[in-house]
């Protein structure tokens, strides 16, 4: 090995893989990150589906592994806290514990989300001057054009703060004539210009808004966070591993290496280094995630947060850092980057302090649906839990159809790592196993946890009861159900055997049966009356189950 075919090595690699310097590398390698993890998302969820699918119908096996992970064993501990801020039994039993007190407690939560996701909005649209000085054409056009598509872009992790359930299609329909007419201004002010702006310019752009629309406010989103993570760090580590590589090729007396025996030994090393370094990428990544996801498990941030600050943090990355700037000290657009972030994070921390906590009081909501691909139910699901986590925590038995919608960073480790299994209830289980799986803490930003409970074919219909037993109020989607809907209909039964169709809300429409359904409820306790009984069809669907079961949880406690 000599210095001249060292250095002729290293220059070779940084021709190849750093051709325009280390900060525009690392800025095109995190937007192919980006889009590579959106693309990823629809493949993901087709394999969590079929994962959650297979291991529902599984029957009873033997627990997996006898020592829990710090993620799970701090929910066994949160659950059987029996202090009022985490009991939800005990904050029902309070003094405050009235139907008045849940509803002030839940509107005021939802008030200081919107004040807090107001003041981070106000300072990222403002502090959008910052990036000003990084532009590339300083036309009035233009840093107007920056300014609406930034307020644009910092409107999807606002707007998924607030109205986690999604967005109208109408709302985002006008979006996306008003960011494409933004554009085509900002195209035709600068044609007189010596380096103009060009369609391909605005098409970039255009679609710089399309994934952080996906990443903040599509259903897909709870995949995109983690898939970033993970595609940035090995994409890195392939880059580092062909430097590490570049002495290599100077073993012996520097000259390149001939066909057969040696070459074969050189391509086996380049593969040996390539592959720790994947691995050991793979492994900061999960540990990155991990960490992540227990200060999520500890109530610093909810899920809805942490997915609006990687969007507030993938707008102002690519504000700064993307195209449509000139050569700049990458170091300086970082800071820039770093500064816009920081202070939009803190505006929102400060705002959330500064209001008076409400009432420690909350209801839990059990969720029974037919198990389908209706997207009708998807929806409906979807806008009551995202209400609801401001009312209490959410309880549901996990299944295929809610891979969208819950997935969350310690779900997703689980699926990523192949620990699917550890997840799922075998099927002799005390009440207290089962109970132990409820997560009753509240975020810091005032929303309750979504808990899943997974099950095994051979202990669902357990952990149902005990779901049941536990919760104030019962949300039963009952469209599409049949005499031959088995699982439903031991569910329906089992509601009227303990005595539970006070609380239940039963939502149906044209194929519900509702002989088999009024047969199944006379066979239990005589006398009991159902909590509310709604038809699907009409527009207001989503708001009218909400009130309805705000209405029953609160009547039968307060």
């Amino acid at each position: 090995m000599n210095a001249q075919c060292l250095s002729q090595a290293y220059a070779q690699a940084q021709q190849t893989f750093l051709p325009a310097g280390l900060g525009s590398t690392l800025t095109s390698m995190l937007v192919l990150a980006f889009a590579l993890a959106i693309l990823a998302a629809p493949f993901l969820v087709l394999t969590y589906d079929r994962n959650v699918r297979r291991l529902m119908r599984m029957r009873e096996i033997l627990p997996v592994s006898p020592t829990r992970p710090k993620t799970e064993a701090l929910r066994e501990s949160e659950a059987l806290n029996d202090s009022p801020q985490n009991s939800t039994a005990a904050a029902a039993a309070g003094p405050d514990s009235g139907g008045g007190a849940v509803r002030e407690a839940r509107q005021r939560r939802e008030q200081r989300v919107r004040q807090a996701t107001f003041a981070a909005y106000v300072v990222f649209v403002a502090l959008t001057g910052l990036v000003v000085p990084l532009a590339r054409h300083e036309h009035a056009a233009d840093r107007v054009g920056l300014f609406v598509l930034s307020a644009v872009s910092a409107g999807f992790p606002a707007l998924t703060l607030t109205h986690p359930q999604g967005l109208p299609r109408t709302l985002l329909a006008g979006v996306g004539i008003l960011v494409a007419g933004v554009l085509l201004w900002q195209v035709a002010q600068s044609a007189n210009d010596p380096d103009p702006l060009t369609l391909e310019d605005a098409l970039y752009t255009q679609l710089a808004v399309a994934m952080l629309y996906l990443a903040s406010v599509h259903r897909l989103r709870p995949f995109v966070l983690p898939n970033t993570v993970l595609i940035s760090l090995a994409l890195a580590a392939f880059i580092a591993s062909m430097f590490a590589y570049a002495p290599l090729m100077c073993l012996g007396d520097g000259s390149t290496p001939a066909a057969g025996e040696v070459g074969a030994a050189r391509s086996l090393v380049l593969t040996s280094v390539l592959t720790g370094a994947l691995v050991i990428s793979g492994l900061l990544g999960l540990k990155l995630l991990d960490a992540l996801a227990a200060l999520q498990e500890r109530g610093l941030f909810s899920d809805v947060s942490l997915i609006a600050l990687f969007g507030v943090s993938m707008t102002a990355v690519l504000a700064t850092l993307g195209l449509g700037h000139e050569p700049v000290s990458y170091v300086r657009a970082a800071l820039t980057a770093a500064a816009w972030i920081g202070a939009t994070a803190t505006a929102y921390a400060v705002a959330m302090r500064s209001t008076s906590a409400p009432p420690d009081v909350s209801r839990s909501l059990l969720v029974l649906r037919v198990f389908s691909n209706d997207l009708r139910a998807e929806r409906l699901l979807d806008v009551v839990q995202g209400r609801w986590r401001f009312v209490g925590p959410v309880r549901q038995i996990a299944g295929p159809d809610l891979a969208r919608l819950n997935l969350d960073l310690y779900r997703y480790l689980k699926f990523a790592t192949f620990r699917m299994a550890q997840m799922f209830l075998p099927g002799s289980v005390p009440a207290e196993e089962i109970l132990a799986r409820l997560h009753r803490r509240i975020d810091r930003d005032g929303r309750f946890h979504v808990s899943e409970v997974f099950c095994f074919d051979s202990a669902w219909r357990g952990a149902v009861e005990q779901l049941v037993r536990t919760s104030d109020a019962i949300l039963l989607d009952i469209r599409g159900f049949t005499r031959a809907r088995g699982g439903t209909a031991f569910e329906i039964g089992l509601l009227a055997r303990l005595d539970c169709l006070g609380k239940v809300v039963a939502v149906g429409d044209a194929t519900t049966d509702w002989n088999a359904f009024d047969a199944l409820t006379h066979s239990g306790v005589g006398g009991q009356v159902l909590g509310a009984r709604l038809t699907s069809g009409g527009r207001r669907l989503e708001s009218e189950c909400f009130e309805t079961l705000l209405e029953v949880a609160t009547n039968r406690q307060s």
